[in-house]
């Protein structure tokens, strides 16, 4: 049973936009169902619980609050939070603050929810994550917001460009969202790159390495089954290496 409780306490300079998308897209797209530019004042909240869609909020300026889950987040300025609606949730102005500027969108689409376990899983499980500046999503979801302004005959054509905008925007958030996860090589591997880009010009053996690097403990010279019948070496060539700047 799905349930659904709001109040608008906006100004009347807040933009909120009600698209209805083709049967072509919303059989085979990501397709936008709302989308919003909110500037939401003191009573201004939404309870949800079994709607089947998803909703991305970002946070301009004020603050907010989101409880979804078990968890209640503390929503700034550059603040994005991403939802399966279908869960239990309430998200409003803070109200010791008394203000709340958000841009939203809400969609759905044959794709949508392996793009939120996607989320997810490079997010640590966390629904709320912190934009850097000059972050594309900021202009990605201004663009979603005026992407059915003047819309002509062919809405279909519309919708697949709206559908364009919302996969890049997934894909901004998740790229976000893997880079706060972003796994740091341990020192000793990193001082094995540094020296390797140094010394690219030079032909290095494992042997070199071992001794400069792990004099207590060799390099295993093969990876594979056999015993190598050779010297095996390293060579410029054979890694990833960072080109040097000219």
């Amino acid at each position: 049973m799905s349930f659904l409780d709001y109040v608008l306490d906006l100004d009347e300079a807040s933009v909120w936009n009600i698209v209805s998308a083709t049967i072509e897209a919303r059989n085979n797209l990501l397709f936008m169902q709302e989308s919003g530019d909110f500037i939401a004042r003191r009573g201004y909240y939404t309870t949800r619980d079994g709607q089947g869609s998803y909703l991305i909020k970002l946070t301009l300026s004020g603050r907010g609050l989101l409880r979804y889950g078990d968890q209640e987040y503390q929503l700034e300025p550059d603040d994005l939070f991403f939802i399966d609606c279908k869960n239990w949730q309430h998200y409003g102005t803070e109200p010791e603050h008394g203000a709340w500027r958000v841009l939203w969108v809400y969609f759905n689409g044959a794709t949508a929810e392996s793009y939120y376990k996607l989320f997810l899983h490079y997010s640590g499980g966390k629904n709320v994550l912190t934009l850097p500046p000059g972050s594309a999503v900021h202009g990605l979801m201004q663009a979603l917001l005026h992407s059915y302004d003047g819309d002509g005959i062919d809405h279909l054509e519309t919708d697949i460009r709206c559908s364009g905008l919302l996969t890049q925007l997934l894909t901004a958030c998740i790229a976000q969202a893997a880079s706060h996860q972003a796994v740091t090589l341990p020192p000793t591997v990193q001082n094995i790159r540094a020296y390797l880009a140094e010394h690219y010009q030079q032909r290095i053996t494992l042997e070199e390495l071992s001794a400069h690097f792990f004099s207590a403990l060799p390099i295993c010279k093969s990876c594979s089954s056999g015993i190598p019948t050779s010297r095996p070496q390293i060579t410029l060539s054979a890694c990833a290496l960072p080109r040097p700047r000219n």
